[in-house]
């Protein structure tokens, strides 16, 4: 079984079967329902969560559990989030039983006081993909909380005599429900010590007492608020969050909305649990640099005040500060971080409750303060900082990618004011960092040993287009640039990127448009980075051309006729369409020409098409393909015997079958039909002489077939 989140309302049906049926056919009855449930329409099982037979007996129908939410298949597009129950019978113009009404009265006051909905109420579904349902997939719908299958879906279920006793049958349940809440909620589920109350609130069934019960981890009673509600009056239970007016400790307490109706029914019970949480939070960073300014901040009660104590090498300072309406405060005045900082805060009107928090100080890198540092191949990293002089001996620490070992280095002296410098040389992508004796350290950063740049780039292109040039910087992130020079000009930049983490990188050089003729013309191009020589290379520029397209003169209808043609390699190749002899060009797709200036488009013809192409380079020549009819016949039949002469042809169109008898050079008809939507067609003719035959339509003739006659 699948399972919804929960239970929001119910479907009554019927299940449209006789009437008159005795206590011992009902088991039969049902097992008909599965059978025709699972074997006919598909389903895992019964559709119906419940059915109720006429002598008032409640059966489980789909499997799951009756006290879960089952999502069954009794209500096309609204099956989740709700239950079905079934009437055993046909109720169009037959009133259900007494006993049967009675046993729906009590199913339905059980399942929706379980799940604390309203009988007399309104809820809301989603409604799913169903193509019978009255509504369209993903609208939200407003049902009554009790309603009939034809509520949702186009059908007369549950029957025009059962759908007219559902008001009285919602007024029944409710009357036996007596007491009952209705979408019970937690105001929040945690809360701190001392703060604002919080409240149980509730809709009714019913005019009833009741009563929110508080009780600690232990089980003990700490709060009882009692109450009276009715339909007009909701319930709202309010707890200061006290025990005899002393606000209660932090910790889990669990609330329990109970009640009952002047005639002893009471409402099933709704628990829910709250978390106190102490009534100060403290935020302070856990480590800083080597005379850092440092503020804290946190969470307490609105309105109160907090005090904060820092102790550090100069001593203790204490501050109070205002908690804002939003429940946080800050300090206002920074520590500076000459050494360790404890903190702790207090709320100043509630006593035995503090939070505390150590600040302390790490290494720290001052230069360089670029991430990733790049440095000539060869060449060392300078790096400075600063630490707690107490902390030492500093160590450098370095690492390559790639789960390398990380590498420490020898002890770095700290000077008295905290300062401190060493040098490193890369030997590739690395990673360094500094760490103090209490195994503090400070941020990472990344190295890289940046050799010369090396690029390449095809040897020729085509004018007014542009080639790949690719390469590597290096082995690092450094900035790369584009350069170019015409004949008989200077260098210009054409563009500067980043290459990737490993050196890679892709840029396209523009070359100039045709100045005539046909001669090559070479542009030179050049990659330049801060490390190494520059890289150079040239390019020939070959003169553009229009596209080219072939394609078949004749196909079948509906075959797929592939077009090809050259153009410019990593030209767009436009494919136009038109009806033949008409100027109506229509856009059909297009391609990209390869590196060997081919390229081919399939193009479906179901009628005489003519077919052109176009680039940035110019047009085609056009061209066309017609649709031939074809012709399917045996080769050699018996005198006599009636043949079925079959094929294709542009649909709506007319076919004539033609003979020509052995011997002879004329074409006669022989017989005419039209081909059918979907292109075929079809005759069938006694066959005594020898003779070939042929299919005309649209004035295109099919290959001769030749029937031998024995």
């Amino acid at each position: 079984p699948d399972y919804a989140p929960g239970i929001v309302m119910g479907f009554i049906h019927h299940t449209d079967n006789a009437n008159g049926y005795s206590r011992a056919a009902v088991p039969g009855i049902i097992r008909s329902i599965y059978a025709y449930h699972v074997n006919s329409n598909g389903w895992c099982d019964v559709g119906y969560i419940f059915l109720v037979d006429r002598f008032g007996r409640i059966w489980e129908g789909r499997y799951g559990g009756i006290t879960k939410a089952v999502v069954g298949a009794h209500t096309g597009g609204f099956n989740t989030d709700s239950f079905g129950v079934s009437l055993i019978g046909t109720f169009t113009s037959h009133a259900p039983s007494s006993a049967m009404l009675r046993a729906v009265d009590k199913l339905f006051a059980w399942k929706l006081g379980t799940a604390y909905r309203d009988p007399r109420g309104k809820s809301q579904l989603t409604a799913g993909s169903f193509s019978g349902s009255r509504f369209a997939a993903g609208r939200t719908v407003t049902f009554d909380t009790v309603s009939g299958h034809r509520d949702a879906d186009f059908t007369d279920c549950p029957g025009g005599a059962a759908y007219r006793d559902l008001p009285s049958i919602r007024n029944a349940i409710a009357a036996r429900m007596g007491a009952g809440f209705v979408s019970p909620a937690l105001s929040t589920a945690s809360v701190m010590m001392a703060g604002p109350p919080v409240t149980v609130s509730a809709h009714v069934v019913g005019t009833q007492t009741w009563t929110l019960t508080v009780r600690d981890s232990h089980g003990t009673v700490v709060a009882s608020v009692p109450g009276t509600a009715k339909r007009s009056s909701p319930v709202a239970a309010s707890w200061d969050l006290t025990d005899n007016g002393v606000p209660v400790p932090p910790g889990s307490y669990a609330l329990e909305l109970t009640g009952a109706d002047a005639a002893g029914d009471s409402a099933v019970p709704w628990q829910a649990s709250l978390d106190v949480t102490p009534p100060v939070a403290l935020t302070a960073p856990s480590q800083v640099a080597l005379g850092q300014p440092v503020s804290v901040r946190g969470r307490g009660v609105p309105g109160h005040h907090v005090t904060v104590d820092v102790t550090g090498p100069g001593g203790s300072v204490r501050g109070t500060f205002p908690v804002g309406s939003d429940g946080r405060w800050r300090t206002t005045s920074p520590v500076s971080a000459t050494g360790d900082l404890d903190w702790t805060v207090t709320d100043t009107a509630i006593t035995g409750y503090s939070r505390r928090r150590t600040t302390r100080v790490a290494p720290a890198i001052a230069s360089p303060t670029s991430s990733p540092v790049l440095v000539a191949a060869g060449s060392a990293v300078q790096v400075k900082g600063s630490a707690l002089p107490s902390a030492g001996p500093l160590r450098l620490v370095t690492q390559h990618p790639g789960g390398s070992p990380a590498v420490t280095g020898a002890a770095i002296p700290v000077a008295s004011d905290g300062s401190w410098s060493t040098s490193f040389t890369p030997t590739g992508p690395t990673t360094f960092w500094t760490t103090d004796s209490r195994g503090l350290t400070s941020i990472r950063r990344d190295a890289y040993s940046v050799s010369a740049p090396a690029a390449s780039a095809p040897a020729t292109g085509y004018a007014g287009r542009s080639v790949r040039v690719a390469g590597d910087a290096g082995g690092a992130p450094v900035a790369v640039t584009l350069r170019r020079r015409l004949p008989g000009g200077s260098w210009t930049d054409v563009r500067t990127v980043t290459a990737a983490t490993d050196g890679h990188f892709t840029m396209q050089l523009p070359l100039p448009a045709a100045a005539g003729g046909t001669a090559a013309t070479p542009v030179r191009w050049g990659i330049v980075t801060s490390y190494g020589a520059p890289v150079t290379g040239q390019v020939s520029v070959q003169p553009v051309f229009p596209p080219t397209v072939t394609g078949p003169a004749r196909v079948s209808w509906n075959v797929i006729a592939l077009l090809t043609g050259t153009g410019v390699p990593g030209d767009h190749v436009i494919v136009w369409t038109a009806p033949a002899g008409s100027s109506g060009w229509v856009r059909q797709g297009r391609v990209t020409a390869a590196s060997d200036k081919s390229w081919s488009f399939a193009l479906p013809v179901t009628a005489d098409t003519a077919w052109r192409v176009s680039s940035p380079s110019g047009t085609s020549a056009s061209g066309v393909t017609v649709v031939v009819p074809t012709l399917h016949v045996p080769s050699s039949v018996a005198s006599g015997t009636r043949v079925t002469f079959r094929g294709r042809a542009i649909p709506g169109q007319t076919v004539t079958l033609e003979r020509r008898l052995s011997g002879a050079t004329a074409w006669t008809v022989v017989r005419r039909t039209t081909a059918t939507s979907n292109g075929t067609w079809s005759l069938r003719r006694t066959v005594r002489n020898a003779a070939g035959y042929r299919a005309v339509s649209h004035g295109q003739q099919s290959h001769t077939r030749v029937v031998s006659v024995s």
